[in-house]
């Protein structure tokens, strides 16, 4: 397995950003009732078109001035999510959804899981974190995989693109699978990897010690710098403890170790291994939250050496991954485009259908919400003003599923208007029944336990949204 100690200190310096103990606004963490609950968030780039997630005969459905919820069961799904059809009782669409505020033209690093203005550092916790703190504990609050071209995962195993527990405060992911495999399941990985991670871990320890004493040399701000390092160091020893106390669990989940894990020969390799390793570690219970940022966040992600592979006939293919973004929605590049990333999603949606829930009824797919959408909104040049999200579970019965909910939508779809993508204006202000991303994360908190009012409401700008979930969401 070939992860040098470089990358284990860049993993280890990056980690203290991330696991001080976070804050959810007033979503402190709530026992928990009833079964488990997971949260998988897929966050796919260069757009989610409306019409890519609207069931047939009802785009019309889309110019509503109120809120519109009806069973979904009876409306077939468009050829672009066709694939997904059959999860169609366990799926929810919400189309229009206000992101405005994200600024969502070419992507929203930071942005999209906070509903907040995207930027090169986060100004906010971001719902994915929020979650994992306000579920009960596990070694990892939540997991990030970062997936995008295999020249870039090579050269930055380790990325910041989507999560944060705090401003300021980006959660790392793994690009590189084999990284994210040692850190996880490497005590159970054979002999040479779990005498390797035992030997981290105690090198981990030491820096800690060596830490210590340098810290007793400095002062005022240097000195608190070097404590949030110290104490990401002190998180990530805690966790490997923690991660070598449920070795049985571990060896039973932990996914192959193939050797595309050392050797891929195109991008598509590490997106399949990166998401099997997040997939193992949720039913290993390592994790209770997964995100998978697939394009970290931006337009020029997509592993076009993969798609290459498969290329429809007649389709235009791209010369880099930007490209995508300013093909009409109805083109077979999208469609194949928007294929793969379902095959990638079907990636963890199976594995759960098909894994009983431990010590209890039914499947991990039963218990968890797995939250499909774009970073970019609706289109790569995108307001924000449409966006649409794929749910897909009902969280143990905690949220409603089989629903196609429309919010009435305010603003404009695209900065460019262009008749293959563009939508008319509907409002110009947020309608009565209109709500924001921000909405949909307080509905999860929710669903979480953690009843709040709004989440980063206190951050966006005055009178974004009404406080509270959105009601039609929740059992």
């Amino acid at each position: 397995m070939k992860i040098s100690r470089r990358d284990t200190i860049k993993m280890a310096g990056m980690a203290a950003a991330a696991v001080l103990p976070p804050f959810v606004s007033a979503a402190a963490a709530a026992p928990s009732t009833g079964g488990p609950k997971r949260f998988v968030f897929f966050i796919y780039s260069n757009g989610f078109h409306p019409d890519h997630v609207c069931p047939d005969g009802m785009k019309d459905v889309r110019k509503t001035d109120k809120l519109i919820d009806v069973e979904l069961g009876p409306h077939a799904l468009p050829k672009w999510t066709a694939p997904l059809e059959h999860y169609k009782d366990r799926m929810t669409i919400l189309q229009g959804v206000n992101g405005r505020h994200c600024q969502t033209s070419h992507g929203t690093p930071f942005g999209c899981l906070a509903g907040l203005k995207k930027g090169k550092s986060p100004t906010g916790q971001t719902i994915d974190h929020a979650l994992g703190m306000a579920l009960p504990p596990t070694p990892l609050p939540m997991l990030g995989i970062g997936l995008s071209q295999l020249t870039t995962m090579q050269a930055t195993p380790i990325t910041y693109s989507s999560s944060a527990a705090g401003a300021s405060r980006p959660v790392p992911l793994f690009s590189n699978p084999a990284m994210a495999y040692q850190n996880i399941f490497g005590c159970v990985a054979g002999e040479k990897s779990r005498d390797a991670f035992l030997s981290e871990t105690e090198w981990f320890g030491e820096l800690v010690e060596d830490s210590a004493r340098i810290r007793k040399r400095l002062g005022g701000a240097e000195a608190a710098k070097f404590k949030t390092y110290i104490d990401g160091l002190h998180q990530i020893t805690k966790q490997r403890k923690a991660l070598m106390t449920m070795k049985d669990t571990l060896a039973t989940f932990k996914p192959d170790y193939t050797e595309a894990f050392d050797n891929p020969e195109h991008s598509g390799q590490w997106w399949e291994a990166g998401i099997d390793v997040g997939v193992a570690a949720l039913k290993a219970g390592v994790t209770n939250v997964l995100t998978v940022d697939a394009g970290l966040s931006g337009p020029d992600g997509m592993p076009l050496d993969t798609f290459a592979r498969d290329w429809p006939e007649g389709a235009r293919e791209p010369k880099k991954s930007h490209d995508i973004g300013h093909w009409p929605q109805n083109s077979l590049g999208w469609l194949s485009t928007r294929h793969y990333s379902l095959t990638m999603l079907e990636r963890i949606l199976k594995p759960l259908a098909e894994t009983p829930e431990p010590g209890g009824q039914g499947s991990m797919l039963d218990n968890t919400l797995i939250v499909y959408t774009s970073d970019s909104g609706e289109v790569q040049h995108s307001h924000g003003n449409h966006w649409p999200f794929l749910l897909i579970g009902n969280l143990g019965g905690r949220m409603r599923s089989g629903r196609y909910i429309q919010f009435p939508t305010w603003g404009s779809m695209t900065k460019t208007p262009n008749a293959s993508y563009g939508e008319p204006v509907a409002h110009h202000e947020r309608p009565p029944d209109g709500r924001t991303i921000n909405a949909l994360w307080t509905t999860l908190l929710h669903a979480a336990e953690s009843e709040v009012d709004g989440f980063n409401l206190d951050k966006a700008p005055a009178g974004l949204d009404k406080p509270g979930p959105i009601e039609e969401l929740l059992a």
